[in-house]
């Protein structure tokens, strides 16, 4: 066009509001290391608070400085790389952080995680990754950085009960947790004595003792959702292993904790193709490892869903 600045670019000159639109496309290392070095209005629109309430380490899993096997970040290097990446990310977000999703294979240690619990103060959903180094008295000190905490999804913690014994009584609007973890009977005494709001639980693809489960949906005061779809099911006289003769929650069962809650979740054997791939084909465990990232970022309930 006659006398304008052939210099600048049109994509420059698009609307704050659209481009804000498009950007909200976009996975997490595409805002961070793409868009936000084209221009200067591009970089401005990317740190509208609209694009940073939820930061999902998931969606990135095909770049390349997201790592596909767990060793990736288990060097000093690569911790110290996660830890720069987050340094950027909290230069764009602010406190606009409400959702942290770590990916399934970063490796996050106390250093992270403190570091998480200081720039991303106003957290309500988290999901932790598949392995970490955290300490668990770190992890309970950085929960208490996050008073507002009402999601939380564990891959496998050590020390379950610490960590619900500090939810129970600092944050009071906890009502949701989605547990990968083998649920014993005295996980369940924890549930129903240190979680008396919690009102969504999920304990997809876990192993489960029978007597956890009857006493968790008996006890919990404020229980209203269990999913325990692909979960393992064992007598209180069996010990988890794939050679067992294993199977997964009974319709009788479901029909007892329906009684009680006004959801459940679970999966027939015979007809849901996970559980048939896995267990009846004889595929053990190995193939179950190989569907970990898979249940952990999926679920039933939208809450855990990533």
């Amino acid at each position: 066009m006659e006398g304008s600045d052939s210099s600048q670019s049109p994509w420059a000159n698009m609307e704050y509001d659209v481009l804000v639109k498009i950007f909200m496309t976009l996975n997490l290392m595409d805002l961070v290391y793409g868009v936000a070095g084209v221009c200067q209005s591009w970089r401005a629109a990317a740190h509208d608070p609209l694009l940073w309430e939820k930061i999902d380490f998931t969606s990135s899993s095909s770049h390349p400085i997201i790592a596909r096997r767990v060793s990736y970040w288990a060097d000093m290097h690569s911790r110290l790389r996660f830890k720069q990446m987050l340094k950027t990310i909290a230069k764009f977000s602010g406190d606009a952080v409400t959702r942290l999703y770590f990916s399934f294979y970063i490796y996050v240690d106390d250093k992270h995680i403190t570091y998480a619990t200081k720039r991303f103060p106003n957290i309500k959903w988290l999901a932790l990754p598949g392995w970490n180094n955290i300490n668990e008295t770190t992890f309970i000190r950085s929960l208490a950085g996050w008073r507002n905490l009402e999601s939380i999804t564990f891959p496998s913690i050590c020390s379950p009960t610490s960590v619900m014994k500090f939810l129970g009584e600092h944050c009071q609007n906890f009502t949701k947790l989605k547990m990968i973890h083998t649920f014993d009977y005295s996980c369940a005494e924890a549930v129903v004595n240190l979680l008396p709001n919690l009102k969504v639980l999920s304990l997809r693809s876990s192993i489960v003792y029978k007597d956890a489960l009857y006493h968790l949906v008996e006890h919990a005061p404020s229980l209203l959702a269990l999913n325990v779809a692909h979960c393992l099911v064992f007598e209180l006289d069996e010990l988890p292993t794939y050679r067992m003769n294993i199977r997964p929650v009974m319709e009788k069962e479901v029909t007892e904790m329906a009684k009680r809650l006004e959801k459940v979740i679970w999966c027939d054997r015979r007809t849901c193709p996970r559980c048939n791939r896995t267990f009846v084909n004889g595929q053990g465990g190995n193939s179950w490892l190989e569907f970990q990232q898979e249940i952990w970022r999926d679920d039933e309930f939208a809450d855990f869903a990533m």
